[in-house]
């Protein structure tokens, strides 16, 4: 399977790296269970958009 990276790409990726960095510093901060929950729960869906796409 051969796959062009599109602009479109960059954008996913470029969103997927913003939610795993959001995620890491809820982490890093402490952070409530529920934020992380619902940190975690954007981050999977944004992965999910991510493997789709390519």
């Amino acid at each position: 399977m051969i796959t062009t990276w599109t602009p479109q790409n960059d954008q996913v990726f470029t969103e997927l790296l913003a939610r795993w960095n959001h995620h890491q510093d809820l982490r890093t901060s402490g952070a409530d269970v529920a934020s992380l929950f619902q940190s975690r729960t954007v981050l999977d869906a944004t992965r999910d958009v991510a493997r789709r796409s390519i």
